[in-house]
């Protein structure tokens, strides 16, 4: 596999066959979460690197072996032992030192010299952040879901049942024809929060401009086209750029 990087939510490593130029989306195997990417945002943000195909063979029967094999598919054998390697050892916190430390650094007891096995196999790849660039992608995988909540579970919700409860009062068909199909748009859209679809918070955003659009439409002849104009850009600013800023950035926590 030419290219790999690690998936923004849960850091497990995703292979790819080809890295496209393009916006295109690389789902992780592993958590099921899209990392959408450019070739470029790849270098930047994924810290995305081209594997270079390395032959290796097994140690017993030296036959050619996949680079990630951790047993040789020919005889069984294990392609990459453990290794022995000398430590100083402290009995009393179990601090380990290099073996050429004679004190332990935290209570100052004698070290004793002891073999540990290393295992140097491709499972145990590490895949904790090592630079800054995969710490804030950490980082942004626990950014808070506070609003994403409160849209979810009340101000959605609420205007939605408000609506339902109040169909039988109202005489005017064209009203509740207007409140049923508003209630079909808002119940798709609590579904798709609550399931964290990646359609949802494009909706939610759909949502916000339509409403928009609304703005005194009623008194537009008395506004004015300037002024409505305008109100709608207000708006837009105000309620729908913030929101798709907060969705944005939280994007990799929501399913295809």
């Amino acid at each position: 596999m030419p290219f790999r990087f690690k998936c923004r939510n849960c850091k497990k490593i995703i292979y790819i066959e080809k890295l496209n130029e393009e916006f295109s989306n690389y789902p992780c195997t592993n958590c099921y979460s899209p990392n959408e990417m450019t070739a470029k945002e790849a270098i930047e943000f994924f810290n995305i690197e081209e594997i270079i195909e390395e032959s290796i063979e097994c140690p017993k029967c030296k036959k050619p072996q996949n680079d990630r094999a951790i047993f040789c598919k020919d005889c069984g054998t294990e392609i990459s032992p453990k290794k022995l390697v000398t430590i100083a050892y402290c009995n009393k916190c179990k601090s380990e030192f290099d073996e050429s430390s004679q004190f332990c650094e935290n209570d100052g007891d004698k070290l004793v010299l002891k073999e540990k096995e290393i295992d140097e196999s491709p499972k145990n790849i590490n895949d904790e952040p090592n630079d800054s660039k995969e710490i804030y992608n950490n980082e942004v995988g626990e950014l808070p879901m506070k609003w994403y909540k409160f849209l979810t579970y009340f101000l959605f919700p609420f205007p939605l049942f408000v609506s339902i409860v109040s169909l039988p009062f109202i005489d005017d068909s064209i009203i509740i024809i207007t409140i049923i199909i508003s209630g079909i748009f808002s119940g798709v859209t609590i579904y798709g929060l609550y399931n964290k679809t990646a359609w949802s918070w494009k909706l939610l955003i759909l949502t916000y401009f339509i409403n928009s659009l609304s703005f005194r439409i009623d008194r537009f002849d008395d506004v004015g086209l300037g002024i409505y104009i305008f109100g709608i850009i207000v708006i837009n600013v105000i309620v729908t750029y913030p929101n798709y800023i907060y969705f944005n950035k939280r994007k990799h926590l929501f399913n295809n």
